[in-house]
């Protein structure tokens, strides 16, 4: 019998098992934040708070932006998708 590393649906799956995992722990440290830190601000609110007002935490709520932003094409494809259907 041979024996293989990986294969590639256990590939696969080890991907997105650890994606799963890193997801988990993201929302879970945001859930912690957001009960140390009552505000509004979201992100960009426990980025202040942990470096001060400077070009780091103004860089990454940028990149937090634009973020969000390229998760609009999805959106409007799942919109006219779910259009199409009815």
């Amino acid at each position: 019998m041979k024996n293989k590393a990986f294969g590639l649906w256990s590939t696969i799956f080890l991907g997105i098992g650890s994606m799963g995992i890193i997801a988990f722990l993201s929302g879970y440290s945001l859930a912690k934040l957001a009960l140390r830190y009552p505000s509004r601000g979201g992100i960009v609110e426990y980025l202040v708070q942990e470096f001060n007002v400077n070009i780091f935490s103004g860089g990454m709520s940028v990149m937090c932006f634009l973020d969000i932003l390229q998760l609009l094409p999805s959106i409007l494809l799942v919109l006219e998708f779910l259009h199409f259907l009815q």
